[in-house]
């Protein structure tokens, strides 16, 4: 008697297939159509363009604010024992000051932080000969004026103020600030026509190395503005245009 051949088993993926055939033509034959089944491989689509987004426009605080006074000043510099004639740093952040006439009284004063108050005019620094940074993010600024006093003044921080097309040009007040290296005007709705005017304020200052103009809504226009400040400068070194809508131009 000759061997019985070996039966093996249709494998899983074979079984599967015909399953799937099987049921193709059960589906065919119930709709009455002889067209032959039609597989159609579905491509991925690209992802849409994603185009920057459009920076809020931030909002003046309605709250009422409170005086700068002496004694605010020395209780802030508890860490020069109170003294304000010697007193080189203060921090008077998140207060709710809306007026700061009284910080040229601490003459050697040269670092101030004044972010997140309700700030609307800057005053009461112009005879701070030492001051080198002074930080006045989120506030409620509308024009840079009163600094040509502070003669050491190297870095200036703006961000988040409200500086508008029409009070734009008040930069050029920095022109008489000769060691100012750093302008910081991030999230302040700067548009093409503003950086226009932006430009032709800094013509007078050469010697600024940084400019940030992030998170604006500076287009093609005004990048081809910031080309020409660049070509004009030989110190601008960091010019910050990120999350703006430059496009392809720009």
């Amino acid at each position: 008697l000759g061997s019985w051949p070996t039966l093996r088993k249709p494998s899983l993926r074979l079984l599967t297939a015909r399953r799937t055939m099987a049921f193709i033509e059960e589906v065919d034959v119930q709709d009455g159509s002889d067209d032959e089944p039609i597989i159609e491989e579905l491509e991925e689509s690209p992802p849409p363009p994603t185009k920057a987004a459009k920076p809020k426009k931030r909002e003046k605080p309605k709250r009422d604010g409170v005086a700068l006074t002496e004694d605010l000043i020395r209780r802030k510099a508890e860490h020069n024992e109170g003294m304000l004639s010697t007193l080189e740093e203060i921090a008077l952040h998140q207060l709710d000051i809306d007026k700061i006439e009284v910080l040229n009284s601490c003459r050697h004063l040269k670092i101030v932080y004044l972010q997140n108050t309700l700030i609307s005019k800057i005053e009461g620094v112009n005879r701070l000969k030492k001051l080198d940074y002074l930080n006045l993010a989120l506030n409620n600024i509308t024009r840079i004026e009163n600094l040509e006093g502070c003669e050491s003044l190297r870095k200036l921080d703006m961000t988040c103020n409200f500086i508008d097309l029409d009070e734009l040009h008040t930069v050029g007040s920095l022109k008489d600030n000769t060691c100012l290296r750093e302008l910081d005007l991030h999230g302040g709705n700067v548009t093409d026509d503003g950086v226009a005017t932006l430009v032709r304020s800094l013509v007078d200052n050469p010697l600024l190395v940084a400019l940030d103009l992030s998170n604006n809504r500076v287009g093609s226009t005004g990048a081809g503005a910031l080309a020409s400040l660049l070509a004009a400068s030989t110190t601008l070194e960091v010019l910050n245009l990120s999350q703006n809508s430059l496009g392809d131009a720009g």
